[in-house]
């Protein structure tokens, strides 16, 4: 009887050693997953605010060019832009009028 106590509890601690790897295996391969999570969860916010400063510097950007643009249609650039080509105002407009009745016929 003796030796089958000692077989059993030998057999329990084998089953508590087991269970003991067991817990620690999943430690492990829990916290391994946790710090690949965190690491991608770093580099997608990495990639965010870059992303942000990139529209951030597109929108200066845009603006600037919407500024430009305004400057160049203005009034008073257009008549200094057409005085240095050496344009002149029309002041006497002559159209030319074709026939009301005209159809073209095979």
């Amino acid at each position: 009887m003796n030796n089958y106590l000692k077989r059993k509890s030998i057999n329990q601690d084998k089953n508590i050693v087991k269970i003991r790897i067991s817990v620690l295996l999943m430690i492990f391969l829990f916290g391994f997953m946790y710090l690949c999570q965190v690491n991608k969860l770093s580099s997608k916010g990495y990639e965010f605010s870059s992303l942000e400063n990139k529209i951030s510097e597109l929108e200066f950007e845009n603006e600037k060019i919407n500024v430009e643009m305004a400057s160049y249609t203005s009034i008073s650039n257009l008549k200094e832009r057409l005085e240095d080509k050496k344009m002149v105002l029309i002041n006497d407009i002559k159209y030319i009028s074709i026939l009301d009745n005209s159809i073209a016929q095979r």
